[in-house]
Formats: structure tokens, C-alpha cells, sequence
């Protein structure tokens, strides 16, 4: 029996995404930033500070350390240890990749735009004010579940 493809390795998919992704970025862009800015979202929904903190890269490399430290002195279980450091290396490596692509692309934050009009991509920027993509919360986000996923396959859809 021929096992099909999935649809998402299928280019007109890809160039889909692709246009869906570039007519964000031209077309509502801009207008969302602003909607956001005029309802004062940083003092409404304060919350949400709590839950970004978990794409926080330097939370999961300090969380990483101790977990590794634990398992390599005090319960000595290499196995769960070895683990624990290819979740350091799936967060760690794609966030390195990350802040050489921010600093090449030169991607302008939305309060640039919002307070002095500048939007887009700058290229070359070695400023955190022009680091806003690849978004750091979404690479480390995706790089754990990734990770997850490998190491328990069972609960893959659950992580994503």
C-alpha cells in the first residue's frame, strides 16, 4: 500500500504560507500594532507578562542547569541527564541561530514604528531595538516542544 504524502510537503502549500505570511506583514501589520497600542494592552492584559515569560529563553537555560546538575550529582541517573541536555541544545542552538538572523535582518519593534515610523527590516542591526524576528518567544517555544516531542513521541500533537 503507498502511504501518501502530507499536504504540507506540497510547494503550493509552501507558497501559500508563504503569501499568507508576506500579506500579514504588509497588509495588517502596522494596524494591529496600533489596535494594540490604543487599548493600552501592556496595562489590560498584564498577565499575559506571566505567560510570555515561558518563551523566555534564559529561564529554560537556567532551569536546564539545575536539572542537569541534579541528575548528574545528587540522583546520578545518566539517562534522564543525557535528556535534559538535548533539551539545552534544542533551545540554545536555535536561539543562536536566532540572534544571528535578528541581527542580519535588522526587523524594527513595533514601538519604533508606533514612535518614530520606523518599520521594516534595517538589515545589519546590532541594536535590540531592531530584533523583533525571528520573535525569540516563538523560536524557543517551538524548539521545547520540538524537543518534547522527540523525547516522548506519544505526546507530540500535545506539545505543539
Amino acid at each position: 500500500m503507498h502511504k501518501r504524502t502530507p499536504f504540507y510537503y506540497n510547494p503550493i502549500f509552501f507558497l501559500i504560507c508563504l503569501g499568507a505570511v508576506i500579506g500579514s506583514y504588509w497588509f495588517f501589520d502596522q494596524s494591529i500594532a496600533t489596535w494594540f497600542y490604543d487599548k493600552d494592552s501592556r496595562q489590560r492584559l498584564f498577565w499575559l507578562y506571566g505567560f510570555t515569560a515561558l518563551g523566555q529563553w534564559k529561564l529554560y537555560i537556567l532551569l536546564f542547569a539545575g536539572l542537569i546538575a541534579y541528575f548528574r550529582w545528587y540522583k546520578k541517573d545518566r539517562d534522564q541527564e543525557g535528556r535534559i541536555w538535548y533539551l539545552l541544545a534544542c533551545v540554545l542552538s536555535v536561539n543562536l541561530v536566532g540572534l544571528i538572523l535578528k541581527v542580519i535582518l535588522g526587523r524594527a519593534r513595533p514601538e519604533l514604528f508606533l514612535f518614530d515610523q520606523f518599520f521594516g527590516f534595517y538589515w545589519f542591526k546590532f541594536s535590540g531595538a531592531y530584533w523583533s524576528f525571528p520573535s525569540g518567544h516563538t523560536i524557543t517555544s517551538v524548539s521545547l516542544a520540538f524537543g518534547l516531542s522527540v523525547l516522548f513521541p506519544r505526546f507530540r500533537y500535545a506539545f505543539f
